[in-house]
């Protein structure tokens, strides 16, 4: 659930306008403050990138457990179809 509460942006970095990918960290924040800090002196928030890390791999693990249990019962059904031929 975490996850799919992010979105992914594309910008300029305002000092040199190189473009990036990234993600908002007020967004972050939202759904996962521990992955947030903020500057004392300035107020500036910035993504601990690596704070994500267990999450993703929580959801790619999600995402496995579904796509296994629908690849059986493809296979399955697939079964039940030639049955009937």
């Amino acid at each position: 659930d975490v996850i799919s509460q992010l979105t992914g942006i594309s910008f300029a970095w305002k000092n040199t306008g190189q473009r990036s990918a990234g993600l908002t960290a007020q967004d972050v924040e939202r759904v996962l403050p521990e992955a947030v800090s903020t500057d004392a002196s300035s107020g500036l928030k910035s993504v601990n990138y690596g704070a994500l890390t267990a999450p993703l791999v929580e959801s790619v693990k999600e995402l496995r457990d579904k796509v296994e249990a629908q690849a059986a019962r493809i296979k399955a059904l697939e079964r039940q179809v030639g049955e009937r031929q």
